[in-house]
This record gives C-alpha cells, sequence and structure tokens, in this order.
C-alpha cells in the first residue's frame, strides 16, 4: 500500500514536469548586413560560424527585428557542379524558295568549335522531310557533311515545339548550310539551331585560418613530422601540401587529427592521434587530400623519407567547402543569426520542398562581428498553457514533494 502510494506520488510529480520547457540556449549570435532589396538572399557562414556548430548544423536559427523566426535552406558548394546549357548559333539566312522546293538555313559556327551535331528547335507540325546538311570555310563553297536526313515530326506534348538532333562525322567548319526538301508543301518553321554543352565547375572553398605548423625530423625512422594547428576547431573539406627539396620524388605519407578523449572514471579529458588517411606525395602533381567535414583543431602529417633528404613543407591550404542561408529577407530589416546549441533539433521549414524554384543567382550577404551570448535560463510555459498554470503546477508538485518527504520520515520512524 505505502508502494504504491509513493508510486502516485512519482506519477503526480511528472504530470506536472511537461508544464515546464526551457528557452533555446544559443551561446553566438551575429547579425546580417543590411539587404537593400527585399526576396531570397544567400548567406554566407563564415569558418568562424561553422566551427562553432554542431556536426549536422541543426543549431542555426535566423531572427527578424521583432524576434520572429525566418526560415532558410542549409545549402552547401558541391565538390565539383556539372551544368548543361544550350548555345545557340547565330541564323545567317532562313530562306524559302517555292520554285525550287526547298528551304535554306545558313548557321555561323563562329568559334570554329569542333562539333558532330546540332539541335534543331522545329514549331509542332504533323509532316516528314528529306534534310542536307554542308559545311564551308568562306560561305561560297559547300561540302558536304549528310546528304541524307529523314525528319518525321513527333510533336511535343508538353510544349508547342520538339527538338530534332542531326548527327554527323566531327568537323570544325565555320559556316552550316542545312537544305530542307518541301516540294509543294510548306516550310517547317524553324525557330533556333544551337547545341548542348556541359561545365564542370569546382566546388568553392572557404580558407580557414592556421595558426601556425612546424616541421620536424626522426632521424631514427627517418621520417619527416609536420604538425599544423588551426586558430579553433574547424570543418575541413580539402587538404593541400606543397613541397620543395628533390626534383623527383614518390613517398608514401599518413596524415592524423588530433581527437578528443573523455575519461568518465578521472573526469579527465585527454587527446589522442588517429591515422585519417595513408596516401603518396609525388613531384609530378600536388598532394591535395578531400574529405568530409572532417572535425579537429590539430593534424599531423607523417613522411617516410627512407634513405632520402627530408622534404621541406613549403605551403599548407585548409579549405572548407562553402556553405550558404538562402532565405527571404526585406529591405533594410534588421536579422539576427543565433547558433551554438547542442540540444536543439534541425528546423523543419516548408522553404526545403521548393528549392529548385528559387533563383541560382542570388545576392551574397556576409556577417558582423560573432558575439557571445549570455545565458540567461529561464521558464516558459508550452503554448497550451499560460503563466498563471505553470505557478498552479509548480505550486502542486512543491506540495507533492513535501507529501512524499513527510511520508518517507514517517515509514523511517517506523
Amino acid at each position: 500500500m505505502k508502494k504504491q502510494k509513493t508510486k502516485k506520488g512519482f506519477v503526480l510529480l511528472f504530470l506536472f514536469l511537461p508544464l515546464l520547457a526551457y528557452n533555446q540556449e544559443f551561446n553566438y549570435k551575429t547579425e546580417v548586413v543590411n539587404t537593400h532589396r527585399s526576396g531570397f538572399v544567400n548567406i554566407w557562414l563564415s569558418p568562424e560560424i561553422n566551427s562553432k556548430l554542431t556536426s549536422n548544423f541543426s543549431d542555426l536559427r535566423i531572427y527578424n527585428s521583432e524576434n520572429k523566426e525566418i526560415p532558410y535552406i542549409l545549402q552547401q558548394e558541391e565538390l565539383k557542379n556539372y551544368s548543361i546549357f544550350f548555345k545557340e548559333y547565330k541564323i545567317l539566312e532562313k530562306k524559302h524558295f517555292p520554285s525550287k522546293s526547298y528551304t535554306r538555313i545558313v548557321i555561323h559556327n563562329k568559334d570554329k568549335k569542333i562539333i558532330d551535331n546540332i539541335s534543331i528547335f522545329i514549331k509542332n507540325a504533323e509532316v516528314k522531310k528529306w534534310l542536307k546538311l554542308n559545311g564551308s570555310d568562306d560561305n561560297k563553297t559547300y561540302y558536304v557533311l549528310n546528304d541524307n536526313y529523314i525528319y518525321n515530326s513527333s510533336p511535343a506534348t508538353d510544349g508547342t515545339s520538339e527538338i530534332k538532333v542531326l548527327h554527323f562525322p566531327q568537323t570544325d567548319y565555320e559556316y552550316l548550310e542545312l537544305l530542307i526538301s518541301d516540294y509543294f508543301d510548306k516550310p517547317i518553321n524553324i525557330l533556333k539551331i544551337g547545341y548542348y554543352d556541359s561545365k564542370v565547375e569546382n566546388g568553392l572553398y572557404s580558407d580557414l585560418p592556421i595558426n601556425n605548423f612546424k616541421q620536424t625530423e626522426n632521424k631514427e625512422k627517418k621520417q619527416s613530422i609536420i604538425e599544423i594547428e588551426l586558430d579553433d576547431n574547424q570543418y575541413i573539406d580539402k587538404a593541400e601540401f606543397i613541397f620543395n627539396g628533390t626534383t623527383y620524388y614518390l613517398r608514401n605519407a599518413s596524415l592524423y587529427i588530433e581527437e578528443k578523449i573523455l575519461n568518465k572514471k578521472k573526469k579527465t579529458t585527454d587527446y589522442q592521434w588517429n591515422l585519417i588517411e595513408d596516401f603518396e606525395i609525388n613531384s609530378f602533381s600536388r598532394s591535395n587530400l578531400l574529405f568530409t567535414n572532417l572535425y579537429t583543431k590539430k593534424l599531423k602529417l607523417i613522411i617516410e623519407n627512407k634513405d632520402n633528404e627530408s622534404l621541406i613543407l613549403k605551403t599548407v591550404k585548409l579549405k572548407q567547402l562553402t556553405k550558404y542561408l538562402t532565405a527571404e529577407l526585406k529591405e533594410n530589416e534588421q536579422y539576427t543569426i543565433k547558433f551554438g546549441d547542442s540540444e536543439v533539433l534541425k528546423p523543419q521549414y516548408d522553404l526545403a520542398f521548393f528549392t529548385d524554384s528559387i533563383d541560382k543567382q542570388l545576392p551574397l550577404l556576409k556577417t558582423k562581428e560573432i558575439t557571445k551570448m549570455t545565458k540567461e535560463i529561464s521558464l516558459k510555459p508550452q503554448s497550451v498553457f499560460n503563466s498563471y498554470y505553470v505557478w498552479i503546477g509548480l505550486g502542486l508538485v512543491a506540495v507533492a514533494l513535501a507529501f512524499m518527504s513527510f511520508k518517507m520520515m514517517k515509514d523511517i520512524k517506523k
């Protein structure tokens, strides 16, 4: 019976505990440089900001001057960006010759780019045509490229035009002549002619501030040991090493990072070097390493020299893939970014479903100096309760605790 009463007391206590909720306790804040236009912008997250974030970057919030939370999309540069775009040729002539039963189109390959196909945008029509393609360097004398194309229309169902791709042997003719046989029919409507090209761009990186690096030699083990220290713990995505020394070299190397280890029994913090990657350095290429959010403040590079002359590290660069917050801001409004709370959950905004609808080329805004926030532990009710009910809840919890203490003392005496 006594056990049941004790259990009831604990149940009563936990029933009222949900009335209490703690504010999000961010450690840092910074202000966004004012924007002079309303709309979507990219806010650059500096390495200094990123170093104070959790590994999943969930502890970021944007607030306006009224302390209203502003939705955002966290974006990071890709290692390589692939893009496909259409490049249109200039049409020098497009003329229909009814008496000769053909249409002549001349396009200009101004840069004499080596190509093996062209794409033709044709207004929807139910037709069948024969085409010929010739090439020229002076727009006077033409030579055949392909004289047996058959165009069977397949009108687009999701637009008013279709694309016909003509393939031919590689060529760099400056002028291309397209002849379309019309017989006694009306000509087809050619909208534009060009080609699809692709472009590969390396992702944009932000340089990380390196405090210092030093190199020592272990003659017994025939190793060069290089220790690199950053100003603070940082997320590293790329490391570049440039060496001086002999003209030709090919050596094995190992990269370590210093990691923190908590000793729960002794309640102390220890550090140890953990191997990240074994790789090869040589005189024919830069020694570049790629990572994914490698988090550390110190790195150690060990080079196996064997019986060779030691290499001297000339330059080291540590980089971080650039990160942005994409958000819709108002002109001349003041916005504050708060961050640095390991317990806060990742926000869930509707905006994340509309990433593809937002323009890729956006104005870039920077942030001001980071300031440390003073922690103020405050209790606030959940949205379903007001402060009046919270104080009632606190009173009931206090009464329940007093009652339980009294019962325990009474039991002890017995």
